[in-house]
Order: C-alpha cells, then structure tokens, then sequence
C-alpha cells in the first residue's frame, strides 16, 4: 500500500479498522509521513500505542484533524521529530503536552 497526499511512501505501516475508523497501530519510515485523514472511504482516528516508536529516522510527521487519540509512546525514541498540525487540534495538544516540536501549516501563517 502506498499513502498519498502529494507525497508517497513505502509500504510499512499495519491499520485496524473499528467502529469508529482506523488506527494505525505499527509503522517504519524514514524521513516525512504525511499521515492521510481517510483511507478506503474510513477516518484515521486513531495512532495506537507505540505505533512509530523507535523510527529513529523519521524526521516530520503532518497528522491530520481526523486523529482524536494517539496512544502512549507512539513517537517514543524519535530524537529530531517535528509535527506539523492543525491549530486546536487533538495532535497540536498532544505535541504541546508532550513537549514536542510542532508546527502549523503554512497556510495558518
């Protein structure tokens, strides 16, 4: 499976699908993830526990509005990490109660 929104990636994430959308629950990457807002017609809500943990290379994550839950350590070990969200997002408090760099999209500038 290859993720879109302008950019690709390689295959290397697994998802579950529930009743409220999909979680993405596991993943390896290397340099920027755009995670998409929907796939195959269900809302990412959800990144699980310890879903990116240890990708050490990954160097910018953008999550979309959609994700209302990120699990424990799910970024855990990603040294030089930076979000990129959306203003009063679930993932901008998440990253300002965590103490991660974050930042808007250019079109809140």
């Amino acid at each position: 499976m290859v993720l879109f929104c302008g950019m690709l990636f390689a295959a290397g994430f697994t998802y579950e699908v529930n009743s409220t959308g999909i979680t993405f629950t596991s993943g390896s990457y290397t340099g920027a993830l755009v995670i998409p807002s929907t796939m195959n017609g269900k809302k990412v809500t959800c990144i699980g526990d310890s879903a990116f943990s240890e990708c050490d290379s990954l160097t910018s994550v953008t999550i979309p509005d959609s994700v209302t839950s990120i699990g424990d350590g799910a970024f855990d070990d990603n040294p030089s990490l930076t979000f990129t969200v959306s203003k009063g997002s679930y993932a901008a408090r998440y990253a300002k109660e965590n103490r991660l760099n974050y930042q808007y999209p250019i079109d809140w500038l």
